[in-house]
């Protein structure tokens, strides 16, 4: 008999079906960047049940393995993207990177994780050049097909494959994808979520609340 999902990772499944390029689920529940926090409110989506977050192990651009759970200790933003995303993965990194400036000395105790759903054309190579532009420490996730699905079917991540009129570069195809990073705390626990429409300030802000804690 399968067990019925904690109510928090069930809600975080359901807003997190946005796909690139499309409007978000769940963007009724997007914090408003001019609206204020409710006093000790989370600037992004709060998971109240903060369910654990599920364990895997996958390899970065440096050819290392990386294991959720050695990361206990650090809080993890979690976003499954690819290269060629045309929309929502550029203004996840871009925003990133004003989030580990916002840190400042803080930015050691964060991992930021990029996790692949176009493992065919992002070689670990290509990851590395890509994620350099954005910043530095970003990690770029990929596995084996079998590796990557066991992930995406662990936190329910949506991802089809979307032809399109091959331009000079030879794209042939965009991945229609889930547009949400999830911050994992410190002790593995799924806590936060926030749209790719965040701004880095209430990222950072809830960054630094959970560093806190």
């Amino acid at each position: 008999m399968k067990r019925a999902l904690p109510i928090a990772l069930a809600a975080w499944i359901l807003s997190a079906a946005g796909a690139c390029g499309g409007e978000p689920a769940g963007a009724g529940a997007h914090v408003d960047a001019d609206a204020p926090a409710r006093a000790g409110a989370f600037r992004g989506r709060e998971l109240f049940d903060a369910p654990a977050a599920p364990e895997f192990t996958l390899s970065d651009q440096h050819g290392r393995r990386f294991r959720l759970a050695d990361h206990r200790g650090s809080v993890v933003l979690l976003f499954f993207g690819f290269v060629h995303c045309p929309d929502a993965c550029p203004a996840t990194l871009s925003s990133w990177g004003s989030v580990q400036q916002s840190l400042g000395e803080r930015v050691g105790r964060v991992s930021f994780a990029f996790v692949t759903v176009d493992p065919q054309r992002d070689t670990p190579e290509r990851l590395a050049r890509h994620l350099a532009v954005f910043g530095e420490g970003f990690l770029g996730l990929s596995g084996t097909e079998a590796e990557l699905a066991k992930v995406f079917d662990a936190y329910s991540v949506r991802r089809e494959r979307v032809p399109i009129d091959a331009d000079e570069a030879g794209m042939g195809y965009v991945v229609d994808h889930t547009t949400r990073t999830l911050l994992i705390d410190a002790e593995g626990r799924m806590r936060v979520e926030h749209d790719f429409r965040s701004r880095p300030a209430d990222i950072a802000a809830d960054l630094i609340r959970l560093l806190e804690e």
